[in-house]
């Protein structure tokens, strides 16, 4: 699959990740985690004192921010274009 340049995500079998865990795969800090759980943005469970977050609940807040990432690099690109300060071969 690689090498043919399809993207694809390994995912923990487990259903809750700890927030460390969760930082990992979103190739985030865990104080911005904090944060992002603490704004609402990932729904967590507390365990104890710990938290959890179910993994389903990561993976679609990763594929969100990757789709407003996208969406916000091809408005931008689109306004060079249309400045014509991007040229595309």
């Amino acid at each position: 699959m690689i090498r043919k340049g399809i993207a694809f995500t390994i995912v923990s079998q487990n259903k809750y990740m700890t927030p460390e865990e969760a930082a990992d795969f979103l190739n985030v800090s865990l104080a911005y985690l904090i944060q992002i759980l603490d704004d609402g943005e990932i729904p967590y469970l507390k365990v104890e004192n710990r938290r959890q977050v179910l993994t389903e609940d990561v993976v679609v807040y990763q594929q969100q921010r990757d789709k407003n990432r996208h969406q916000i690099l091809q408005e931008f690109s689109q306004g060079l274009k249309e400045d014509g300060l991007y040229d595309f071969v």
